[in-house]
């Protein structure tokens, strides 16, 4: 069950950016009965499986268009997606959220904006998750956690009970984060990687268990 703060945008939507990822949001926003108006990229795509009106990149936006429309910023790397939230929030922009119909969220949870939560995601209670988080296909996020602003929690993966992830971190697909544990902000989690300990901000860190194998 979603709160009322996570009830679909009313006005239309242009989708920013729409490539893989991109494709996966507009995927996820028509299946919650969501009107997707055009898209903004930097270069019209060749490839168009929802036949979407190109409307130019997102800095071409006309003041109309911005205030006709809510957006989604469709793009998987995090800071990528800042970026380009950030543009749009100054020029006076409202975010949509992208929920799909068969993700399972617990009623306590409220969701801000511009976050994308994939089919088959589970988000049990009293997680709390920041604007412009993925959740993607199938992952779940047990009681407590945290996620952080414009963090990416992969395909598959497991966040047990109370477990933080900071923000711009990506914690790659089928990962499991063992109960309590804490992983820094900006940071990077391998693919299949089993995380049993603390992780600092700024690091690249996989395997398992998980070790750090560089910072930045």
């Amino acid at each position: 069950m979603q709160t009322a703060i996570d009830q679909p945008s009313l006005q239309p939507i242009c989708l920013v950016g729409y490539s893989g990822h991109g494709f996966v949001a507009a995927d996820i926003l028509q299946a919650s009965g969501q009107v997707i108006a055009g898209y903004a990229d930097r270069e019209e795509k060749t490839t168009n499986p929802f036949h979407l009106p190109y409307w130019g990149p997102e800095t071409s936006l006309t003041a109309e268009q911005l205030s006709a429309n809510d957006f989604f910023v469709a793009i998987g790397d995090n800071i990528i997606r800042h970026r380009v939230y950030t543009h749009l929030a100054a020029h006076g922009a409202s975010f949509a959220k992208a929920v799909h119909p068969a993700a399972v969220l617990a009623a306590t949870v409220q969701l801000p904006a511009a976050i994308l939560i994939a089919g088959g995601a589970v988000i049990n209670p009293l997680v709390d998750i920041g604007a412009g988080a993925i959740i993607n296909t199938r992952a779940s996020i047990d009681h407590e956690c945290i996620v952080g602003a414009f963090a990416h929690i992969g395909p598959g993966v497991v966040l047990c009970g109370n477990v933080k992830v900071g923000a711009f971190t990506f914690v790659g697909a089928g990962s499991i984060v063992k109960q309590g544990v804490s992983i820094g902000a900006n940071s990077m989690i391998g693919a299949g990687s089993l995380v049993l300990h603390d992780l600092p901000d700024n690091c690249l860190a996989f395997g398992q268990p998980a070790r750090v194998v560089k910072t930045f």
